[in-house]
């Protein structure tokens, strides 16, 4: 199992930050990230079961979701943190937003990024998934470094930024054994459960009381910004930055605004 960590060991009056990336991604995703967001805190960004350099394991029939909150769970006790905050990014803001849910008020802050499994309704979800698997596939299935930008830019505003930090890291987690089946199993199951309440945070999200940041991107492909606007408000307490020229990922689309967002959010804790 692998997870990058970086910060200030010694920063204990700063809340631990977990970085969860979304379906098909890995802990690589935060590169442009990992160095601000630990200037005053511990960080900890880890892969998804199945997912970058981890190992894969089969769901035996249990949700996709479940499956990766029980692994982050468990990481959080390795890594003995009482009270943390947590970013997720698209998938991985459902999981992240599951996470918090089970475990109540050691969650002390949340950031959701380009979720349209958070914020839209499960009838939309079914459409959105099916793009998300066929845009991974191809990439899966031969993943040289054309296929790998192929897909990176697939959801961005700026089709010039193909994410070349990651290009061979990503070749070497998209090779390894089971990747194809795996990702398979995983959108499938997410479409399974589109609409169970249990492994859906859309209708539940009034009970997310921790304060929230939601930052998704004007031109996201996959979480409508109308629809993140509108489901947001249900949060009990959320600010909400809808960024211009900006995709699925504002993390690696508009790093430094994106860093300077959660780092003040982040600092705003008492």
């Amino acid at each position: 199992m692998r997870w990058y960590q970086a910060g200030n060991e010694n920063a204990q009056n700063a809340l631990p930050l977990v970085l969860v990336h979304g379906a098909g991604a890995s802990a690589d995703t935060w590169i442009r990230n990992l160095e601000a967001l630990a200037l005053d805190r511990m960080v900890y960004a880890p892969d998804l079961v199945g997912h970058g350099l981890s190992d894969g394991k089969a769901h035996k029939g249990q949700p996709p979701q479940q499956l990766q909150v029980d692994h982050l769970k468990a990481l959080i006790e390795h890594w003995g943190i009482d009270r943390f905050a947590m970013a997720g990014s698209s998938f991985g803001a459902l999981v992240a937003s599951l996470t918090c849910l089970e475990l109540g008020p050691r969650s002390a802050r949340l950031v959701l990024i380009g979720s349209a499994s958070t914020f839209h309704p499960g009838l939309d979800q079914a459409d959105i998934l099916q793009g998300v698997l066929k845009n991974q596939l191809s990439a899966l299935h031969s993943p040289t470094p054309d296929a790998i930008r192929k897909r990176n830019v697939g959801s961005n505003f700026d089709k010039n930024d193909t994410f070349e930090e990651i290009v061979v890291c990503q070749m070497s987690s998209l090779a390894m054994p089971g990747r194809s089946e795996f990702f398979t199993e995983t959108i499938n199951g997410l479409i399974a459960t589109a609409n169970d309440p249990n492994w859906r945070v859309h209708d539940r999200l009034d009970q997310l009381t921790m304060p929230t940041l939601v930052i998704s991107g004007q031109d996201d492909p996959r979480a409508d910004p109308d629809q993140v606007r509108k489901s947001a408000s249900k949060l009990a307490d959320c600010q909400v930055h809808i960024l211009p020229r900006c995709g699925h990922k504002p993390f690696s689309e508009q790093p430094d605004v994106f860093n300077t967002l959660v780092a003040q959010f982040l600092g705003q804790e008492s």
